[in-house]
């Protein structure tokens, strides 16, 4: 990556920023979206970024701008050595975040998010207590952490974009292009404001600018937390043609039809609302159709390990002990729908 980036520091760079703004729209006309259908489906109309989401977008941005700002501020080639020297450790972030997507469908986009997160905030605590003395431990937390939550963001990217449908690809490009343009100008404005109130207050720039980044990241953290929507997505497993039911054998009368949708979107909703991910969700449905470990296993393409660890999530999260209780759950959540 460094060797890139000093190849390509000998072009224009007017011709540079064109063509970095120019490329993710270029990729907007060029994307066609999966054929299968991810669940939950896209809701009819124009896409619209949500608040919360852009939010957390905008949280990584902030942040790499106040890094790269503390670099700056620090000067010299021996303060950018470092940075040289770590630049690995961010491909090994965001190639670890893609193979753990890529590999294990359980893993979902909060686990990602939240281990990029708490190695921002180890590393900006790292600069805030070690300052300039030993540069290389909070670079090695933050490149690590820059590049799993840029995986994490790819990952998102491709998601609404697929969600979204070629029609509106252009406009999920757009929001997020703004958010990105937007967050970093407001990172560096943070950034300054944090040497101006550093030099009020007679401390240290880098010790002002840590803090105020590990304030931002914990304010996002408690602010989306319990937000489980804004992470879009969740596992990206799409939907698998057995796990689609078939209208055409033994269609339920339309009124039935209707109630019986109408009670699997409130089971759904209900376990939204209790923080479970899609493929919790899978597995709790499937228990309910009384198939077993080894039959679910198969069905979803998952290990046993994985699906144990599921339906501890799962019964710790609705508050069951059991199979059975599980399925009283699931009962009584249709009959409250």
């Amino acid at each position: 990556r460094s060797s890139a980036i000093l190849l390509l520091s000998f072009a224009p760079r007017p011709l540079l920023h064109i063509v970095a703004l120019l490329l993710p729209f270029l990729g907007s006309f060029l994307w066609n979206p999966p054929g299968v259908i991810l669940p939950p489906d896209a809701s009819p109309g124009r896409f619209r970024l949500s608040p919360r989401l852009a939010f957390r977008v905008a949280s990584f941005f902030i942040v790499s701008a106040m890094f790269l700002s503390i670099l700056l501020a620090q000067g010299g080639n021996e303060a950018l050595a470092p940075k040289v020297l770590t630049d690995p450790l961010y491909t090994l972030g965001a190639l670890g975040a893609g193979l753990a997507l890529l590999r294990w469908f359980a893993v979902d986009l909060r686990s990602v998010y939240f281990f990029a997160q708490s190695l921002l905030v180890l590393g900006f605590m790292a600069f805030a207590a070690l300052g300039g003395g030993r540069p290389m431990i909070p670079l090695a937390l933050l490149q690590l952490g820059f590049g799993t939550f840029g995986a994490y963001l790819f990952t998102l990217l491709l998601y609404l974009g697929s969600r979204a449908g070629r029609s509106e690809a252009l406009s999920v490009v757009s929001s997020i292009q703004a958010v990105n343009s937007g967050s970093v100008v407001l990172g560096m404005l943070l950034t300054r404001a944090a040497g101006f109130s550093a030099g009020l207050l007679e401390v240290p720039f880098v010790l002002a600018a840590s803090l105020l980044g590990v304030g931002l990241l914990f304010f996002s953290v408690l602010f989306l937390r319990d937000d489980p929507t804004s992470f879009a997505g969740f596992d990206l497993r799409g939907a698998s043609e057995e796990d689609v039911p078939s209208k055409e054998a033994g269609a339920e009368p339309p009124r039935e039809e209707a109630e019986s949708e109408d009670r699997e979107e409130g089971v759904f909703l209900r376990f939204m609302e209790q923080g479970l991910s899609l493929q919790e969700i899978r597995v709790a449905l499937l228990v309910d159709e009384g198939l077993s470990n080894e039959d679910i296993s198969q069905r979803l393409n998952i290990t046993a390990n994985t699906l144990r660890s599921h339906l501890r999530k799962i019964h710790k999260k609705i508050g069951s002990s059991s199979r059975k209780a599980l399925r009283e759950e699931l009962r009584r959540m249709r009959g409250d729908a």
